[in-house]
C-alpha cells in the first residue's frame, strides 16, 4: 500500500473509475458528497491551495472528456 505522501491523490478518482470500468465493463459515475468536508480540513491545516488544484483537475476533466 502506498504511503500518504507517495500515494497518487490528483488521478485517484480517474483510477478508481477505470478499475471499476474494467471489472464491471460498465461506465461507472462516482459521487462525492460532502466535498467541502477535505476543503475545510485543507484549509484548517493549511493545504488548501493542493487540494484545490485536485479538485478543479477531477472537475475540469470530467467536463474536457465529455
Amino acid at each position: 500500500m502506498a504511503q500518504k505522501n507517495n500515494a497518487d491523490w490528483e488521478n485517484s478518482l480517474k483510477n478508481l473509475s477505470r478499475y471499476l470500468y474494467e471489472y464491471y465493463g460498465k461506465k461507472v459515475i462516482i459521487l462525492i458528497d460532502e466535498y467541502d468536508t477535505p476543503m475545510t480540513s485543507a484549509w484548517n491545516e493549511g493545504y488548501y491551495e493542493k487540494v484545490t488544484k485536485i479538485f478543479l483537475k477531477v472537475f475540469l476533466f470530467k467536463y474536457i472528456e465529455r
